[in-house]
């Protein structure tokens, strides 16, 4: 019984950040489709299949070309605001650790 456990807790450990990204981009597709596309609708009389998903991944790819100019700043920045608030700075310490783990650097 010990090691299904174990098994059940590696397997989760290893789907859980999978499943959270294949979450997020749905949802973000899926909202940036219910907002653009009645907009597009309105404005240009159709609609644009796979909007979403195009914005998204252009959002995406812009917010990885910032980090890669800004991000230095910007970490020092959150890190000194969330350190000074206590649950705050439990979450945010330990979400950024896992996120590190898998990136392989230390901001």
């Amino acid at each position: 019984m010990k090691h299904l456990w174990e098994y059940f807790i590696r397997g989760l450990l290893f789907l859980f950040p999978i499943g959270t990204t294949i979450l997020l981009v749905v949802l973000g597709v899926r909202w940036i489709d219910q907002l653009l596309n009645p907009l597009f609708l309105k404005l240009f009389n159709f609609t644009l299949p796979g909007l979403g998903f195009f914005v998204f991944l252009l959002f995406i790819i812009l917010v990885g070309y910032l980090v890669e100019y800004i991000g230095k700043p910007f970490d020092y920045a959150m890190d000194s605001l969330f350190s000074r608030m206590p649950l705050v700075k439990i979450v945010y310490t330990g979400l950024k650790d896992f996120s590190e783990a898998f990136i392989g650097e230390k901001g």
